[in-house]
């Protein structure tokens, strides 16, 4: 499906294939890329394709016994390429379930349309920075032959480093979307969503670490954990009268969940 072939679904297809998986199908997944509008996409799995191909041609089969370095470097899967995608795709469409009902309950029982749209706006404005929050990363992390404690140090300093950048932007456009939008509370909405990408680097490299070894169940609990604390919290604030920083402070509780789920599955501190 076309919603399978986004983000992690389509990373899990390429290091399918890194890996030496089967190619059944996979040229028809290219031209169903392209029919869905995806061509960078398309290409990217075109080329995967044909870099393994030339590997199986090129490359002999190697005596894969305890010494040999590759079987060493690499962590092994803790369960299939299938397996990972239904993990993968249940906590983004259960997550995607849980913050919808929430907001529906909120927007129709406790928050004027005037006051989701103030939030509305806070939220597109992070949108806009948190392009950065990755950087690439998780996909560096992914394609690392072997993680070592200096590559670990360095990447969770770059998660960190972006983490400061995004929050900051967001920070210091604060003020002048408010002054813009003769919303004063905006401002300090805006400083509150801005403190949540703090708690990014918590959950980034863990969960890229979890993803080296296809620990999808990870994934699934980390997201579907910050997606339940973000609807709690901002359920029960917008009942107390908390207005649209209901929903900022939720959007916080759930970068903290997802932080503290995410070390406590795969421990790996930014410090």
């Amino acid at each position: 499906s076309h919603a399978g072939l986004r983000d992690q679904g389509f990373d899990l297809i390429l290091q399918h294939l890194r890996e030496g998986g089967q190619h059944n199908g996979m040229w028809r997944t290219v031209a169903r890329l392209m029919r869905f509008g995806e061509p960078r996409r398309a290409v990217r799995l075109a080329a995967a394709l044909a870099a393994s191909l030339g590997r199986i041609v090129t490359t002999p089969a190697p005596s894969l016994t305890p010494d040999t370095p590759e079987v060493a470097a690499r962590e092994p899967a803790t369960m299939s390429v299938r397996g990972a995608a239904v993990w993968a795709m249940g906590g983004q469409y259960l997550s995607f379930a849980i913050q919808f009902i929430s907001s529906v309950i909120i927007s129709r029982f406790f928050l004027s349309p005037a006051e989701v749209g103030l939030f509305s706006i806070a939220l597109s404005a992070a949108l806009v920075a948190s392009v950065l929050q990755d950087f690439g990363l998780s996909r560096y992390i992914a394609g690392l032959p072997k993680v070592d404690a200096q590559a670990l140090a360095r990447c969770s300093s770059v998660a960190l480093l972006f983490s400061f950048v995004v929050a900051g932007l967001i920070a210091a456009a604060a003020w002048p979307m408010a002054r813009a939008y003769h919303q004063p509370d905006l401002m300090w909405m805006l400083l509150i969503i801005a403190s949540s990408y703090l708690f990014i680097p918590l959950a980034v490299v863990p969960m890229a670490l979890m993803g080296r070894t296809m620990s999808f169940r990870g994934h699934f609990t980390v997201n579907v954990g910050g997606a339940l604390t973000q609807a709690i919290v901002a359920l029960v604030l917008a009942k107390l009268g908390y207005s649209s920083f209901a929903l900022a402070w939720g959007t916080l509780a759930c970068g903290m969940a997802r932080g503290i789920i995410a070390q406590f599955l795969r421990p790996a501190l930014p410090w």
